[in-house]
């Protein structure tokens, strides 16, 4: 069963991984282990698996908006940018306060979409395991400095890559995001 749950991080020797048998499938949707006890993730757990105080399923309602922003990841990914900076400032907090604030700031990007400056651009380059030459990519910002475009990866992650990469126009990217 694919679900989204809050799940206790602990310490492996390769790190901190969530408290997680070897063959569960998961992708991270926010949650730092320097800054928190526990992240939030998307797991493929059995059927038959029987929750305890180290992994709990998300509300039906922050369920339902992180199901919702899977078909527009750029709001995840920059929900998850944003929670992971208010966290820092605020330092340990609930499941629960984690819960409300980004179930507010995920809704808020869901709401907001269609105001908002992103767009899907194909990549002209493959970059082992981020970018696939053909595929297309949520671009969510320009650094005109660099000359360097904020794309969303597969697993919600911001990355910036050249503009080139997207064969996009630097000048058109300024008047998009720079405005």
């Amino acid at each position: 069963m694919d679900c989204y749950c809050f799940v206790e991080w602990e310490n492996t020797e390769e790190g901190k991984m969530p408290r997680l048998s070897d063959e569960t499938p998961f992708l991270l949707i926010a949650g730092d282990p320097e800054i928190s006890k526990w992240g939030l993730f998307e797991c493929a757990l059995p059927d038959d698996f029987e929750f305890d105080d180290f992994i709990e399923l998300v509300s039906e309602e922050l369920d339902i908006l992180i199901y919702s922003a899977t078909t527009y990841p750029a709001a995840i990914a920059q929900a998850r940018e944003e929670m992971e900076i208010s966290c820092r400032k605020m330092g340990v907090i609930s499941r629960e306060v984690f819960s409300e604030m980004f179930k507010d700031i995920l809704r808020q990007y869901l709401q907001l979409q269609q105001h908002s400056p992103n767009f899907l651009a194909e990549s002209l380059i493959d970059e082992e395991e981020y970018l696939s030459k053909g595929g297309f990519y949520w671009i969510v910002g320009f650094d005109a400095v660099n000359n360097e475009v904020r794309w969303v990866s597969d697993d919600y992650y911001i990355y910036e890559n050249p503009v080139e990469d997207f064969g996009l126009d630097p000048q058109r990217l300024r008047n998009i995001f720079m405005q």
